[in-house]
């Protein structure tokens, strides 16, 4: 059958939207259908709900707000939207717009578990740990076998310094859902915070396993044996990160004769899709020059891409600090600074920006 152009009614545009969404994962034509309903029916909640979802899955997060609360502005006793447009608003780091958002789904649904999962997200994003598990608890409470809320309160718990219980958590998330390769990344940097370097690997090596195409779980293992000096098996997973998502750009020191050198370096990477990236530094390393303060040497790399500044700290000459925080970093960027200092801890860092 030929799919006309010109449909009798706003619901026609309506299913084929969700016909391009749901069978065909085109977004963008979903979108121009459901605003095609719309413009015939300028209260056609379901649309408004329908096409700010896939602004959400375009990343257009602003635009998914939007229809978000013209939905609800059409029908303000509707959870699942209010859930939604809080997602967005936590997404956006509008913390507290968020926090609202999922109060009035709550207090429209009270057993709506996925609400109380995601204020607890955001509970934790503001350090409102107690809060947070509070939520969590609450939600496995309601449905007893939702593994993110495991998970989450896992997380939540690894913050409070709880590390086993975050293991036991972690477990237990993976035991109702064993295909998240996330699970695997999560409760191996739980392992690595309590020094279990075998159930480290253990567990990146599960997450690739469950999800051989997963980016993140081929550069959390990468940064697993770039600390171990293991370094063709880190290029080599780090090469394969960058095969499966061209454009996160990661960065890997893998040799450290090629950065620990007196002076400037200069060099230009390509990645598929995005082009030449200039990567520049100027390494100040006095312990080149005083040989006994070598041993008090840190370096600190500074990389700002977009405004957004990831540390990953390490040992010169001796066995790296594995930065706890920083387990994984990424960013989309055409350009990036390096700026190293061997007296991070003792001299104030002036903030170096892209030009």
């Amino acid at each position: 059958m030929t799919i006309k152009d010109d449909l009798p009614n706003a619901e026609a545009y309506y299913d084929r939207g969700n016909a391009f969404r749901d069978l065909l994962s085109d977004h963008v034509q979903a979108i121009a259908n459901y605003t095609q309903a719309i413009e015939l029916n300028p209260n056609y909640k379901e649309a408004y709900y329908k096409r700010g979802n896939c602004h959400s899955e375009l990343r257009g997060y602003q635009s998914a707000i939007d229809d978000y609360t013209k939905a609800i502005e059409i029908d303000p006793n509707d959870a699942i939207t209010y859930n939604e447009r809080g997602i967005c608003r936590k997404v956006l780091k509008d913390y507290h717009g968020a926090m609202d958002d999922y109060n009035k789904a709550i207090e429209i649904e009270q057993s709506y578990n996925s609400a109380y999962i995601n204020r607890g997200n955001v509970k934790a994003d503001l350090q409102d740990y107690q809060g947070a598990m509070n939520d969590y608890n609450k939600a496995i409470e309601i449905k007893p076998n939702d593994a993110n809320a495991y998970h989450d309160r896992g997380m939540t718990k690894s913050d409070l310094q709880d590390y086993q219980g975050a293991i036991d958590d972690c477990k237990k998330a993976i035991s109702l859902d064993g295909s998240n390769p996330k699970f695997y990344m999560d409760i191996a940097g739980v392992y690595e915070l309590i020094g279990n370097q075998t159930e480290v690997l253990k567990n990146l090596n599960k997450a690739i396993l469950v999800d051989t195409n997963c980016a993140d779980a081929y550069m959390n293992r990468a940064l697993y044996h770039r600390h171990h000096k293991n370094y063709q098996e880190a290029q080599k997973d780090c090469e394969r990160a960058l095969s499966l998502k061209p454009e996160m750009v990661y960065i890997v020191l893998f040799n450290e004769e090629d950065i620990f050198k007196y002076g400037k370096f200069e060099r230009v990477y390509n990645f598929p899709g995005i082009g030449s990236i200039e990567l520049q530094g100027m390494l100040y390393i006095d312990a080149y020059l005083s040989p006994n303060k070598q041993e008090e040497s840190d370096a600190f790399v500074l990389v700002d891409a977009k405004k957004v500044s990831y540390f990953f700290i390490r040992k010169i000459y001796k066995k790296p600090i594995y930065n706890k925080t920083f387990l994984k970093f990424e960013f989309t960027v055409a350009k990036c600074v390096f700026y190293l200092n061997a007296y991070v801890f003792r001299k104030k860092i002036k903030p170096i920006t892209s030009e």
